[in-house]
């Protein structure tokens, strides 16, 4: 629509910028009513919360926005389609109204309920909440997968298929993009080829990035997010538990996994379900390494930053207890005071004190640009040591020396791209190192994972109480 019509619509005139305009324009249009109130949601992709008004009624609206960029083969059309497939088959998911073209967006009804089950009033309603999503996910996993081909997912049919489909996807995105030596992304993309279950034949639709819903009253009142659903091993779901549950607690998971295995009568193996745990993070790191290579005005840096950092350390926890390996403490580290460091820590305070209007503002100010500054001063202080670190480790293994950290990656790439299982114990020690270097810089802007956690292996996991 051109910008002089839209400009003739009253309620055009509360969108903060061009896009708000058009996203406005479309609702009342194809939604037959006007748009009372329209805010961006403060977080790292494009959202909106809207009030429609259709005569004397007025509905609350969610608009769910495309990333900066969509993975290969994850459009946000493809979650349009499998939501609507999903409300179809009586699944408890917002009601879709449609999807705008431009902006693209889901527009959904923005149901009643809190996310983060963490903010939960009691233990009990934790309880049950969490036993309502588990029947929830079980019967998600009933539904008959062929229905989501026509919705553009592929139904994989060898087992190798099952396990590695999802992996493709995002390799093959990572290496259209890839601009610098990634040794440690390498050598996990490896030991999850070379590690895939050989025998897994059930396929259902998996959420992808399972456990995200709103609540009240103890139960489920809409299950959120399916942007990375697929077709695959319904054990898929079960491992990221343990990660959404750092950020956002979820309770007794091992009450939620045997209560799965209850109603579905599955029968779990611990080393498959850690591997889909290792690839579940793999998948991650791979989709926030181009975040980290390129500038995207208004992207969350920092956040793909936290996701890369805690999904390349996460698997090697796992990758540790399955060779046998014992993972090292961080050594301590000289630090020289940096020549522009008290420049570093004025940015961070210059960030902190300016005033900007609550909500989406606020958002781009602490999270967006607050944590990054946060992390380039601890970079400023403590990088240099760190980096000499990893490159002396690389110099130790490959015994050869090094005059930067681009060419120590670009050898211990080449080496990981030959390496068999018969170096593990060495490679995951030393890539253990390098993540702990990586997450003590990252302290000063941690947020999801505010103390040290560690991810438990399956057999460990159900044995805790």
């Amino acid at each position: 629509m051109p910008a002089a019509t839209m400009a003739a619509s009253p309620s055009a005139a509360l969108g903060a910028d061009e896009a708000d305009r058009r996203l406005i324009a479309w609702l009342e249009r194809t939604l037959g009513g006007e748009v009372t109130s329209i805010e961006r949601q403060g977080r790292w992709r494009r959202a909106w919360m809207v009030e429609f008004a259709q005569g004397a009624e007025t509905k609350r609206l969610y608009v769910r926005g495309a990333r900066f960029r969509d993975p290969l083969n994850y459009p946000l059309r493809l979650e349009f389609e499998v939501m609507s497939l999903l409300e179809a088959n009586g699944i408890p998911t917002p009601h879709i109204y449609g999807f705008c073209p431009d902006p693209q967006g889901i527009v959904m009804t923005n149901d009643p309920g809190q996310a983060n089950l963490g903010t939960a009033a009691t233990e009990e309603e934790r309880r049950s909440v969490l036993d309502h999503y588990i029947e929830i996910l079980a019967a998600i996993h009933k539904l008959d997968p062929a229905q989501f081909v026509p919705a553009g997912l592929h139904l994989p049919k060898t087992s190798e298929e099952i396990a590695l489909h999802r992996l493709d996807n995002f390799e093959a995105d990572y290496r259209a993009a890839k601009t610098r030596p990634e040794p440690l992304l390498e050598y996990l993309i490896g030991w999850v080829r070379r590690n895939a279950p050989a025998h897994r034949r059930r396929v259902s639709l998996v959420t992808g990035d399972p456990a995200q819903f709103l609540f009240r009253n103890g139960r489920v009142t809409a299950v959120i997010d399916f942007e990375l659903s697929f077709l695959g091993d319904p054990i898929y779901d079960l491992t990221p538990l343990q990660i959404r549950s750092f950020m956002e607690p979820l309770g007794d998971l091992r009450r939620a996994i045997n209560r799965y295995v209850d109603i579905t009568g599955e029968t779990i193996e611990g080393k498959v379900y850690d591997f889909y745990n290792v690839e579940y993070c793999v998948i991650g790191s791979l989709s926030a390494a181009e975040l980290l290579t390129r500038s995207e005005p208004g992207e969350d840096m920092a956040q793909s930053l936290e996701w890369a950092i805690q999904g390349n350390r996460f698997p090697l926890e796992l990758m540790a207890y399955h060779a046998g390996v014992d993972l090292p403490p961080l050594a301590p580290h000289e630090v020289l005071p940096a020549r522009f460091a008290p420049m570093a820590d004025h940015l961070v305070g210059s960030i902190r004190a300016l005033q900007v209007a609550e909500g989406f503002q606020t958002y781009q100010r602490d999270r967006v640009v607050g944590r990054l500054a946060d992390f380039l001063s601890y970079v400023a202080q403590h990088g240099p040591a760190l980096e000499r670190a990893d490159i002396a480790e690389t110099e130790a293994l490959l015994d050869a020396k090094f005059d930067s950290w681009q060419a120590a990656d670009t050898a211990l790439e080449s080496f990981v791209g030959k390496a068999g299982p018969e170096f593990d114990k060495a490679l995951i020690p030393l890539f253990y190192r390098r993540m702990q270097r990586q997450l003590f810089l990252f302290e000063p802007a941690n947020r999801a994972f505010p103390t040290p956690v560690r991810v438990l292996p399956f057999d460990e996991l159900m044995r805790a109480s």
